[in-house]
């Protein structure tokens, strides 16, 4: 494989993921990682877990918020171990 084959995967690995706002090279070396390509942000940051964690509810939070308010979803008045009537074919 050429050294321009694995150019494509290895920038993947350094620019910041859309959920998380962390790069995956941080996550999995745990470490900001140097590499030739230009970076957006400067950052000394080394366990960015926690930070990428939170991103990551923050848009799991607004994507379900987003989805219930397009399927007009209402709350539910149903408990755990509520009795309901199913009707069955």
């Amino acid at each position: 494989m050429a050294a321009r084959d694995q150019s494509l995967p290895a920038a993947i690995l350094y620019y910041p993921h859309s959920t998380t706002n962390v790069s995956p090279a941080e996550l999995l070396f745990n470490r900001v990682v140097k590499g030739t390509f230009p970076s957006l942000t400067k950052s000394n940051v080394v366990d960015r877990h926690k930070e990428a964690r939170e991103n990551e509810l923050s848009s799991q939070r607004y994507n379900k918020q987003y989805a219930d308010r397009r399927r007009r979803t209402k709350p539910s008045d149903l408990k755990v171990e509520d009795y309901v009537i199913v009707k069955q074919d």
